[in-house]
């Protein structure tokens, strides 16, 4: 008796420490994306953007930018056409950092967007998004995690804020990121 309970003990340490399979497959084109637009003065448009691999690669003034539609989606063309449009390569992020916060889009979606921030005028407005894919819409969602600027908004959800944090220190790496705060 004792050796079968020895070896069904020893089975279930030995089975149960096997290490889980994490997916680190990352198969869309751009991950998050710092966009500042101002209309105020002079038209201004850049930002940077993070693609599958880790590269954050940034833009000015593109010729043929397509926007979201107005419910914040928008097609995997259209996506990868802004990508296309993207004309420096700052540096790599590495892959573990990436999934570490790019593993929490789905729970994003269902963040409160706060808006009790303060509104000002002629900033322009800098935001942080992840993108999510919809597979019904069978387009991406671009999710807000933070803007700054005329209207300034925070993604509620627990979980932006670590996010949110991280791509602040992306921004300050490049010569693209303008955020009022």
């Amino acid at each position: 008796m004792r050796i079968i309970l020895a070896i069904s003990v020893l089975g279930m340490v030995v089975f149960g420490c096997k290490k889980s399979e994490v997916n680190t497959d990352i198969t869309q084109a751009v991950l998050f994306e710092y966009e500042y637009v101002n209309h105020a003065w002079i038209y201004t448009h850049m930002g940077w953007m993070i693609d599958e691999n880790g590269e954050v690669k940034g833009f000015t003034s593109p010729g043929n930018w397509k926007f979201t539609d107005d419910e914040g989606y928008i097609s995997k063309e259209d996506l990868e056409s802004n990508l296309s449009q993207t004309d420096t390569s700052y540096f790599a992020i590495s892959k573990d950092d990436i999934l570490n916060h790019f593993n929490e889009r789905f729970d994003l979606l269902n963040g409160r967007i706060d808006t009790s921030d303060t509104f000002m005028a002629d900033a322009g407005i800098g935001g942080l998004y992840v993108y999510v894919w919809n597979q019904q819409m069978n387009k991406y969602k671009k999710q807000v995690l933070a803007t700054s600027g005329d209207i300034s908004v925070t993604n509620s959800h627990h979980k932006a804020g670590t996010i949110i944090s991280w791509l602040k220190g992306i921004g300050e790496r490049t010569d693209r990121y303008y955020w009022i705060r």
